[in-house]
């Protein structure tokens, strides 16, 4: 009885300790519908991305088989013209009921879902927001303009994800106008809110870099800075890209990048700018970086991460995760 009850409050210790992440939810149900679309790039206008992370998984419900299915996060760069910020292709899809799909595709808050198919049906209804669509595969694409629906369709086609413990500077898109090389530049939006690992780095290139470089940067004194981690990166053709990286990172840091050639994109309005030097500093130990004259910029450079989980010792075993789920330290048990 005692070794029972012992594991029960275990249990529940251990379940006050889990961190959950913030759920993501984008586009309308996958439901059958009244009415049908047939061969576009469609993007659902309703229920954008509630927050930043990855989606990963779609559901879609067709009226008839779709061959050769691409789902796509996209973003507004102006009015009614869309750039995609991932794709990922899911191949076939079952009509006449809800279709599951898992995917790994980045989103930030305010994205829109879509999907292009080559041939069959899907289902969609009246009397919502609407929808853009394009007569022909816009998956992947750049600042292209879209036609908008004009009936209010709903089409059923949703996503769910899950957000990063850790984020840390400004979204990868196309903006007007860039940051040329060579230069070291971190971007002062968005310090790092929490302490772990970047995990993933997004960073949209105007034109193409050679020997890039990231890392995360501290403040050592007024603008005065170190870095605390980078990764060589190499060579970025033009355009947008998500990285898998393994970066240090502590609450408060910022991210930044070295280029020896090449452009990354950035805007002077709406931001809280950027430091930037002519030279080669990562790594660097407390140097001093100019401020930016534009000193609202948003840089086209963010990563996402995760929080490193301390875990707690029982019976002799370290335990850091718990139904999936990364624990930290409870009431300073370890």
């Amino acid at each position: 009885m005692k070794k029972i009850l012992l594991i029960i409050a275990i249990t529940l210790c251990i379940f006050q300790m889990v961190v959950l992440a913030t759920d993501i939810d984008i586009g309308q149900p996958a439901i059958d519908r009244d009415i049908t679309v047939g061969i576009y790039t469609l993007v659902d206008k309703i229920n954008p991305a509630n927050a930043s992370g990855t989606i990963i998984s779609v559901e879609i419900w067709c009226a008839t088989a779709l061959e050769n299915c691409e789902v796509a996060t996209f973003y507004v760069v102006d009015g009614n013209n869309l750039s995609t910020r991932d794709t990922q292709a899911i191949g076939a899809v079952t009509a006449g009921s809800k279709q599951t799909f898992g995917v790994d595709l980045s989103v930030e808050e305010g994205d829109f879902i879509g999907m292009y198919y080559t041939a069959g049906v899907m289902e969609k209804s009246t009397g919502a927001n609407g929808y853009w669509f394009f007569a022909g595969d816009l998956i992947p694409c750049t600042d292209q303009t879209f036609a908008v629906s004009s009936t209010g369709d709903a089409v059923s086609l949703y996503g769910a994800g899950t957000t990063s413990d850790i984020d840390i500077g400004s979204p990868a898109i196309d903006r007007n106008s860039q940051y040329s090389a060579p230069r070291t530049v971190v971007n002062k939006n968005n310090p790092a809110n929490e302490t772990g690992k970047i995990t993933n780095i997004e960073i949209y290139v105007n034109v193409q870099t050679v020997a890039l470089q990231v890392a995360t940067f501290f403040i050592v004194s007024g603008n005065n800075l170190s870095t605390r981690d980078y990764q060589d990166l190499g060579v970025l053709a033009t355009g947008y890209h998500s990285i898998a990286v393994d970066l240090d990172v502590e609450v408060g840091d910022y991210i930044g990048y070295w280029e020896a050639t090449g452009q990354v994109d950035v805007v002077s309005t709406g931001g809280t700018g950027c430091w930037a030097i002519a030279t080669d500093q990562i790594p660097c130990t407390n140097v001093e970086f100019a401020l930016d004259s534009g000193g609202d910029n948003l840089l086209s450079l963010s990563g996402t991460g995760e929080t490193v989980a301390a875990g707690i010792k029982w019976n002799g075993v370290t335990i850091t995760k718990w139904n999936g789920q990364v624990i930290t330290k409870w009431n300073g048990l370890e």
